[in-house]
């Protein structure tokens, strides 16, 4: 029997290899196995392993892979996870099994993998971890599966969730599943936030400043990633906004989950308005403006944010009757004004290029263009449904807007 390896174990002192030491391939004959003896390679763990067994079987036609293992003491121990010899390396994503933590007397561990695949040598250890983060290794153990029809299980979607806290004001929150917790879970957080893995195979993350966060759960045995959104501190109040030439004006709170939506538009002497949710308008009077703020209230408090908002006097030249009972809008030259050069006043009118009719949601209804010089549109509306409109009319000198009402 030829054994040749491709690390470099030490000879002991008779012909032969001393495995006790070193991690690597070698091969006996025609088959090559990977061994690694980690309980020596790593740092002492304070578990006394008394025992470590895997065994393949059918349990109702399906395969499975049943392993247990035997403690006689631990101090401090935190988890214990099972993992795979495959492409080259030691994989884990088997199951993550909570330890003891302080036992001095024997503590019996079992797990039964149900999705295994078939093929002969597989390899698996026994992953030891202290509440330190120091890690220990098992002896390697080897099963060999049989190919069969019907034989094995496919993986499902897990009809599970995350339990905690929908938000983290300050400190941290701990997260736990409804069910499934000895399985391995890898734990992902999406963006600003911190969290950790604990040794009962939960989650706690921390705040970290505002915000909202995805926490979310890979689960083994489960094709479904499972996700749970988290607000951090008290959120935030960002919002953006557009005030047209007609004094429409429209503002949009960046969503905080959990959260209530109040807007108050100042306008000094021409009154202050409030309107509650995530969207909300305004119409502004011509020569007014003030300030537009928003308050975003959580189970954490209340934070705000504020702009300062402004129409001019004279925006436009052109005027559209706002309430639209008929199938035509009359767009018309504005009545002149004593104001030399104002627009509508004594300044040269200029002629209409385009006409575009939006509804609330910036979704084109109508659009119509004009080669020849147009100084009024008798348009069209017979196909728009009732409703609140805008109207954009493109001039040689620029764009303005007009808020219409049809109603039929």
């Amino acid at each position: 029997m030829v054994i040749t390896t491709t690390a470099i174990f030490p000879t002991m002192n008779i012909d032969g290899y001393d495995f006790t030491t070193t991690s690597g391939d070698f091969s006996i004959g025609s088959m090559t196995v990977f061994f690694d003896n980690g309980q020596y390679n790593c740092a002492a763990l304070p578990v006394t392993l008394t025992s470590w067994n895997v065994q393949a079987r059918q349990v109702n036609g399906l395969y499975q892979i049943n392993f247990t293992w035997q403690t006689g003491s631990e101090a401090n121990s935190c988890y214990y996870s099972i993992e795979q010899y495959i492409d080259g390396s030691f994989k884990g994503g088997i199951c993550k099994v909570p330890a003891a933590g302080q036992s001095s007397s024997t503590k019996n561990y079992s797990y039964d993998y149900l999705y295994p695949s078939p093929g002969n040598f597989q390899q698996f250890r026994l992953k030891m971890v202290d509440q330190d983060g120091a890690v220990k290794y098992s002896l390697i153990k080897t099963v060999n599966i049989n190919n069969c029809s019907g034989c094995f299980r496919t993986p499902r979607s897990c009809n599970i969730s995350i339990i905690g806290p929908a938000t983290v004001c300050s400190g941290a929150g701990n997260y736990t599943l409804t069910s499934l917790n000895t399985n391995d879970i890898t734990w992902s957080l999406s963006s600003t936030g911190s969290f950790f893995g604990n040794c009962d195979n939960s989650a706690t993350v921390s705040a970290n400043g505002s915000g909202s966060e995805i926490l979310t759960a890979n689960v083994s045995g489960c094709t479904n990633p499972i996700s749970k959104t988290i607000t951090m501190g008290a959120g935030n109040a960002n919002f953006s906004h557009t005030l047209w030439p007609d004094g429409y004006l429209a503002a949009y709170a960046e969503l905080v989950p959990g959260a209530t939506y109040q807007w108050e538009l100042n306008l000094g002497t021409n009154g202050t308005y409030y309107e509650a949710g995530s969207n909300v308008s305004f119409q502004l009077p011509p020569c007014s403006g003030g300030a537009l703020r928003l308050y975003v209230t959580t189970s954490c408090g209340t934070v705000s944010n504020g702009v300062t908002v402004w129409r001019n006097c004279n925006e436009y030249y052109y005027m559209a009757a706002p309430t639209q009972t008929s199938d035509n809008v009359k767009i018309k030259a504005r009545p002149k004004d004593a104001t030399p050069n104002a627009k509508g006043g004594n300044e040269e009118l200029p002629f209409i290029k385009e006409i575009i009719v939006y509804d609330n949601y910036r979704n084109i209804k109508l659009r119509k263009t004009y080669a020849a010089k147009t100084n009024y549109v008798d348009l069209n509306v017979s196909t728009l449904a009732p409703g609140n409109y805008l109207v954009e009319i493109k001039t040689e000198k620029g764009r303005e807007v007009h808020r219409i009402q049809v109603i039929r």
